[in-house]
């Protein structure tokens, strides 16, 4: 019974440790948000880029467009894995 138990308790910290790694990807995901939310507004010509590139991406949020904006500046448009 000790071995379920030493199972139990390393899935409850793989668990734990799964969960801190999503929350810290969380919070550098709305971070980055932030951050270029902050430089599209200050920055005519990035603010002309976000306006056609949100145009180009109707069905997103304008944080996920700054997000991509800034974490792959090549893209024009994007979609999800389906």
């Amino acid at each position: 019974m000790a071995n379920l138990e030493q199972l139990i308790s390393q899935k409850a910290e793989r668990d734990k440790s799964w969960r801190e790694q999503r929350q810290m990807e969380r919070e550098n995901a709305y971070d980055m948000q932030d951050a270029g939310i902050v430089e599209v507004t200050s920055n005519p010509e990035m603010y002309g880029r976000y306006l056609a590139m949100q145009g180009d991406n109707p069905m997103y949020s304008p944080g996920n467009v700054v997000l991509v904006m800034f974490t792959k500046p090549e893209f024009t448009q994007f979609g999800t894995r389906d």
